[in-house]
């Protein structure tokens, strides 16, 4: 008899999933999917050039908000003077003493005629540790962009 009714299956109550638990799996499949298509981005695709590991930015020391936009516009890559081109309809610029194409990346680490604008500053030598969120490395990019007549 136990053996019968070992064999006979109850239906297992089916309770609704409470509506946080799909929210919680449905953030981490969008992080999970997001992360891989970070990942696959080729390595001097701007932001990913700046930020290896996807993670929100830590915040700035107080800003005023011209800096704190001048500062995303750089981490981002796109400042008037490198993508003013695109709304007009011109050829690429091209840095008038380098001859290559201008860029953030150039400005602030290539650039043969702002180099003593950057050692003047103390500009870290590497884009990842110029566009931080340290108090120092802001501090020495906003004293760059003056020293440079550089305007994002």
């Amino acid at each position: 008899m136990a053996a019968k009714e070992a064999t006979c299956v109850t239906p297992i109550p089916q309770e609704p999933i409470p509506a946080q638990d799909l929210i919680h799996l449905l953030r981490l499949g969008i992080t999970s999917s997001w992360n891989t298509q970070w990942s696959n981005l080729p390595q001097i695709h701007g932001l990913r050039a700046i930020q290896p590991i996807p993670r929100k930015w830590t915040s700035s020391p107080p800003l005023k908000r011209k800096e704190e936009i001048s500062l995303r516009l750089l981490r981002i890559g796109h400042i008037s003077l490198t993508h003013t081109h695109l709304l007009r309809g011109d050829l690429l610029p091209t840095c008038i003493s380098c001859n290559v194409p201008l860029s953030i990346h150039h400005l602030l680490l290539h650039c043969l005629t702002l180099t003593a604008a950057r050692r003047r500053t103390k500009l870290p030598t590497s884009l990842q540790d110029i566009l931080s969120s340290t108090p120092e490395a802001i501090s020495s990019l906003l004293n760059f962009l003056t020293a440079a007549k550089i305007t994002p």
